[in-house]
């Protein structure tokens, strides 16, 4: 009825501006340095109840962006713009600067970004250590016994102390005061379906090393969208975002590696690594479930536990990435003068670009969860040509034979949308292989690419290297250069 459009609108207005318990449909993070919050909660919370601390004057703030749950939005396409997204921006300016520093000198987004940023890391930081539960029912508690009053910090932490036996000043401090990170590193995921007693479940195992400098926080999420339905970019007013499979916060300290264990009753579709703060570009990983095993009566781990150190491969692999020193790329056209003009007003470097707009016509590199890598995933693209760019992996050969080579890719045609017109063509990118026994020039079909690791060829390599080239030459607009795998037969 018209009264319950009017009804919807308004609830919109509150849960999607004030609350903020509803994400915007899309978002470009970061792009207004002015963007302010208009949530009414941290305000009410402060009016209600507060902690008063000339030591820690954030505290207010950072316990109510706890509290809130504020939602994100569905889309952020800051990364699409810029290369990065807004939150790695500001990963990257927290490890130059402390908290202190940033308040005083930086944008406001990116105060706002870097605050809840934080908030977010120092609370679920105390919760994994003392049980996130108990630590979230204890501030609500306090919270509701001190209704319209005013308390002291010191109370919070004698309260704390009595509670968990935990002194959060000395957290507190580094929390706010550190600059180094984590960096974590998605070693494993494997995915089953079990048939437990006569119910279908789904069991999920990673495993994640810290190889960073820091402790850290990772939230793990699932969900079982499917885009399928061709309503993408479609809104609804009063829409809610999509329900999420429950996951879980995991505490992962510097150089540990933990296996994480995970039982569902529906079937994910993709699974959400966010970060929080770390030197991971992105910070957020969407990986794509895909095709799960089967298997029978298997024992079923929910939960986690340290992880043994991994063995050296029994046959070595031996993979170049773009972001390897061992990788190339060389492009002959140089820039227009007007172009090499405003890139000279620049005021600082941009290391990583937006592949939303037109391809460039250099090699540049872009980043995203369906790029290769580590700790950052990156690939390098450029506008498609005559064959004049390449890009080139250099292996380090320390033992002669042949060697299966496999290159990385997003998907089918590296996910480029054609349109129906292009029902049926084939897509092929020009690779030149370098080995032992000369050079053999491949036009590699990609128009049914698996997204990962794609089979080139067998080749003989020695002692003296060799490489695998890439060049621009392709139907398709953009060509993608991420990493190159050799695994010794």
């Amino acid at each position: 009825t018209d009264k319950q459009k009017q009804a919807n609108v308004f609830k919109d207005l509150v849960k999607r501006v004030f609350t903020k318990q509803i994400g915007a449909n899309y978002t470009f993070d970061g792009y207004n340095q002015d963007d302010a919050n208009y949530s009414i909660f941290p305000n009410y919370y402060t009016y209600n109840t507060g902690f008063v601390s000339n030591e820690w004057p954030l505290l207010n703030r950072s316990i109510s962006n706890y509290l809130i749950n504020e939602k994100q939005a569905q889309r952020d396409f800051s990364r699409n713009r810029n290369g990065i997204s807004f939150t790695e921006e500001c990963n990257d300016l927290m490890r130059e600067s402390s908290l202190e520093e940033i308040v005083s000198e930086a944008e406001f987004n990116k105060i706002q970004k870097s605050i809840a940023l934080k908030s977010e890391y120092l609370f679920s930081y105390l919760g994994l250590l003392v049980g996130e539960s108990n630590f979230k029912s204890f501030l609500y508690a306090w919270v509701n016994e001190h209704n319209h009053q005013l308390t002291h910090y010191e109370n919070l932490r004698t309260a704390l102390m009595s509670e968990f036996n935990l002194d959060i000043n000395p957290i507190i401090q580094k929390v706010y005061s550190e600059t180094s990170q984590p960096a974590f590193e998605i070693l494993e995921l494997q995915k089953y379906e079990v048939l437990d007693g006569d119910r279908k479940r789904y069991q999920i195992l990673t495993k994640i090393k810290n190889s960073g400098d820091n402790d850290g926080v990772m939230e793990i999420k699932f969900d079982n969208k499917d885009n399928s339905d061709g309503d993408f970019y479609r809104g609804k007013v009063n829409e809610e975002i999509e329900s999420e499979i429950a996951g879980q916060l995991s505490l992962i300290k510097k150089g540990e590696t933990k296996e994480l264990g995970f039982v569902l009753d529906e079937k994910p579709n993709n699974i959400t690594f966010n970060t929080l703060i770390s030197r991971n570009i992105p910070s957020k990983i969407t990986m794509p479930i895909g095709t799960l095993s089967k298997r029978d009566g298997a024992i079923l781990f929910e939960g986690e536990r340290l992880a043994p150190s991994s063995k050296d491969l029994v046959y070595p692999e031996i993979i170049v990435d773009n972001e390897d020193e061992n990788f190339s790329s060389f492009s002959p056209i140089k820039p227009t003068y007007l172009k090499a003009y405003l890139d000279s007003r620049k005021t600082t470097e941009q290391k990583y670009y937006g592949a939303w707009d037109r391809p460039y016509s250099k090699w540049l590199p872009t980043t995203g969860s369906e790029y290769y890598g580590t700790v950052i995933r990156s690939a390098h693209f450029t506008r498609s040509g005559g064959g004049e760019k390449i890009a080139s992996w250099t292996p380090e050969i320390k033992e002669a034979g042949f060697y299966d080579i496999y290159t990385y890719m997003k998907g089918k045609n590296q996910n480029e949308y054609r349109g129906n017109d292009s029902n049926g063509k084939q897509y092929f990118y020009h690779y030149i292989i370098n080995h032992a026994d000369g050079e053999d020039n491949i036009n590699y079909n990609i128009s049914n690419a698996e997204p990962g690791w794609n089979f080139l060829g067998s080749y003989y390599f020695n002692e003296n290297g060799g490489s695998v080239s890439l060049t621009d030459e392709c139907d398709l607009r953009t060509v993608y250069a991420d990493a190159i795998k050799w695994v010794k037969q």
